[in-house]
């Protein structure tokens, strides 16, 4: 009799607090969401990925955004930092989220640029990779970026054009104007390539425009060096951090 008494009161005691234990486990896996996960992507396709990332969080009230970004090993700064320009300035400007809601992080290096999207209550704690995979590069000279770069005739002026609706696929000239300020040791060197059936003419034209961009961003004329590369199937160029010797 006694054993059957006990095994009453057991089957009472998880029929009271199984719900709870589950409904804690709930509350804590739903603490985070991941919305999208991607990697390099074109212009069309990052606006699209942040507008639903937006649609998901005006729907999800007392949450955060954090965006996780993973830098290329061995790849281009330049490139991560357009992102980073880009995201959160879009999502404020563009859907009117409160930049208090959506914070940066860095997780560190994968071997392909990457970015996660995800909405939380608390901000996630990460393992961030602390191998240094840029550390390979004990060049002199080292690539900040590289992309799409051209001129539009407007009224009979020329103006730069790096890039139609976001920057993601072109230079970087900011980023790479910042990078100059940090190492007052170094020179930059734009390199810029013609497009196939354009003459040599309009890359100098270009390469003139980016030097004149990069000393509005604060870079002195005689730390900026301008090279043609050559012919490309469309207007490009490349952005070279170099020591001070290079002429």
């Amino acid at each position: 009799m006694v054993r059957l008494l006990r095994v009453i009161l057991c089957g009472f005691t998880l029929l009271y607090t199984t719900p709870q234990f589950f409904a804690q486990e709930t509350a804590k896996q739903s603490a985070f969401e991941q919305i999208d996960s991607f990697r390099a992507v074109a212009c069309d396709d990052l606006m699209a990925r942040l507008d639903y990332y937006a649609y998901q969080l005006e729907h999800k009230p007392g949450t955060n955004g954090y965006v996780v970004y993973y830098a290329e090993r061995h790849g281009l700064q330049g490139k991560l930092d357009s992102y980073l320009a880009y995201i959160k300035p879009y999502l404020i400007v563009v859907h009117g989220i409160s930049p208090d809601r959506i914070v940066m992080l860095d997780g560190g290096e994968r071997d392909a640029l990457t970015f996660e999207l995800w909405a939380g209550t608390e901000r996630p704690s990460l393992r961030k990779n602390s191998a240094d995979g840029k550390a390979a590069f004990g060049l002199t000279s080292r690539k900040y970026d590289e992309g799409f770069a051209d001129y539009l005739v407007d009224q009979g002026q020329r103006e730069l054009w790096t890039y139609d609706l976001c920057p993601v696929e072109a230079v970087n000239l900011k980023g790479f104007a910042n990078e100059l300020r940090a190492e007052p040791g170094k020179k930059g060197l734009v390199v810029v390539y013609s497009e196939r059936g354009q003459r040599a003419r309009r890359a100098w034209i270009v390469a003139g425009l980016m030097k004149k961009e990069l000393i509005s961003y604060g870079v002195a004329s005689r730390r900026i060096i301008t090279r043609y590369g050559g012919v490309q199937k469309i207007p490009f160029a490349e952005l070279w951090i170099t020591p001070e010797n290079v002429r």
